[in-house]
């Protein structure tokens, strides 16, 4: 029985891997560039931008685990964050001052945002554009 679900469980990340290929979307930097595009199979992903200035960036994960800390990062005016997740998990921690807006689409998953956007009319906008499949996101 477990090698017959361990069969499926890879069946099914092919699947949905090649499903999101085909239709993912490339965030773009305020200056016209590609976003960074990190991309996990049965891994972990934990992009370092401490002391950096972000400028969003692309998540595909499928069974694996993300973490996306920016708290100790700049960001500055609007920036996109792309999440397509299958069986994986997303952890994404902002800093203090910026207005988060989360946009999901959720199939048997789930999407915590914990983050108190910032009131000020000049703070930064982050969005976040999240496909989340038997998964979870926590934005903090």
């Amino acid at each position: 029985a477990l090698l017959i679900l361990f069969g499926l469980s890879l069946i099914i990340g092919v699947i949905v891997s090649s499903f999101r290929k085909k239709n993912r979307l490339v965030p773009m930097t305020p200056s016209g560039e590609p976003a960074p595009e990190y991309s996990v199979s049965f891994g972990t992903v934990k992009p370092n931008f401490d002391g950096k200035v972000f400028e969003g960036c692309s998540i595909d994960m499928t069974f694996g685990a993300g973490k996306l800390d920016l708290s100790k990062s700049t960001i500055m005016n609007e920036v996109t964050i792309y999440i397509n997740s299958a069986f994986s998990s997303v952890k994404i921690i902002f800093p203090a001052g910026c207005r988060v807006d989360a946009q999901t689409s959720t199939f048997l998953a789930g999407v915590s945002n914990k983050y108190v956007s910032s009131p000020a009319p000049n703070a930064p906008n982050v969005h976040i554009y999240a496909a989340v499949s038997l998964g979870f996101v926590d934005i903090r």
